[in-house]
C-alpha cells in the first residue's frame, strides 16, 4: 500500500452481518491496513448504510494507476468515514428499514492510495 515492494494487510471486519435473507439490521463495516509489524496505516468506516453481508460488501486493492502503491476501492454511501476522517455525504441519514435492509439512498464508487 506504500510502495516500499513490502506486503501489507487490509482488514474487512463485518462484526454482526446478515444475508438479505435475515430481517436483522449488521453493524458498521471497517476496513483497516496494517504494515505486516502491525503498524496500523488506516481506517475506513463504511457507516450504516451499507449492509454487512459476505456477498455484497466488495472491495478491491490492486495498483490501479501503476504507480507501485495499492489503492483501495469500494462502495460507499452517506455517513462513510474515509481513511483521513473526512464523513462522506450526509452523515445522520439512515436508508435501513425496520428490517435492517438498505433498498434505498445513494451509493458511490470510491478509491483511496
Amino acid at each position: 500500500m506504500d510502495g516500499n515492494g513490502d506486503c501489507e494487510i487490509v482488514l474487512h471486519q463485518a462484526g454482526r452481518n446478515h444475508e438479505n435473507s435475515h430481517n436483522e439490521p449488521t453493524s458498521d463495516l471497517i476496513l483497516q491496513a496494517y504494515k505486516m509489524d502491525g503498524t496500523f496505516l488506516w481506517e475506513i468506516n463504511l457507516g450504516k448504510n451499507i449492509r454487512a453481508g459476505a456477498h455484497y460488501t466488495e472491495f478491491i486493492v490492486y495498483d490501479l494507476d501503476c504507480d507501485g502503491e495499492a489503492e483501495i476501492v469500494c462502495k460507499t454511501t452517506d455517513g462513510t468515514k474515509d481513511g483521513v476522517g473526512k464523513i462522506i455525504g450526509d452523515q445522520p441519514k439512515n436508508y435501513a428499514n425496520e428490517n435492517g435492509k438498505i433498498l434505498d439512498g445513494p451509493k458511490f464508487l470510491c478509491a483511496r492510495d
